[in-house]
């Protein structure tokens, strides 16, 4: 049953949202390589800084591939509390083994290098960073509870603008 007609509808694999997510992450991980080589997005030119934060990536990468995922997971026939659940704590861990990769691991080494504690500071702000990874993650566990308890559209709405809100 879908949310909006009896009968099931767009059954298949939905393409536009294969091609959505993979246009957002691109976009993404453009963004943070070319904010990670500067030290401050205003070293860069201005048609740059347009391009990257409105088109490519800044502005409408992340919500897009959110809506994508979202999109995607209402279409899936594995979307149960388990499987979600098993996503959920799957992406999280990745999300936070990346931080440690490209964050914490190279603060700690630089640390070791200079003996500078400045990067101690680094280390530890690496280490609670989060990012669209870690949201992905905290996503799947908000489906999994929501399909567990088995709420319906308008509980979900109303549960999704109440939390739209509040943050």
């Amino acid at each position: 049953m879908t949310i909006f007609e009896k009968e099931e509808i767009n059954t298949g694999r939905q393409t536009f949202l294969d091609i959505a997510k993979t246009l957002a992450i691109c976009g993404m991980i453009f963004e943070h390589s070319t904010l990670a080589g500067v030290n401050d997005i205003n070293n860069l030119s201005p048609l740059i800084q347009i391009i990257t934060l409105l088109f490519i990536g800044g502005v409408f990468a992340a919500p897009v591939f959110m809506f994508a995922m979202g999109v995607g997971i209402s279409y899936s026939h594995r979307s149960t509390p388990k499987y979600n659940l098993k996503r959920g704590i799957n992406l999280t861990l990745k999300a936070w083994g990346l931080n440690i990769i490209r964050y914490a691991l190279p603060a700690f080494i630089l640390l070791k290098i200079t003996q500078n504690t400045i990067f101690t500071d680094k280390l530890l702000y690496s280490l609670y960073s989060l990012d669209i990874l870690q949201f992905a993650g905290l996503a799947f566990f908000v489906f999994a509870l929501f399909s567990f308890f088995k709420l319906s559209p308008k509980k979900v709405f109303g549960i999704s603008i109440s939390l739209a809100i509040i943050g």
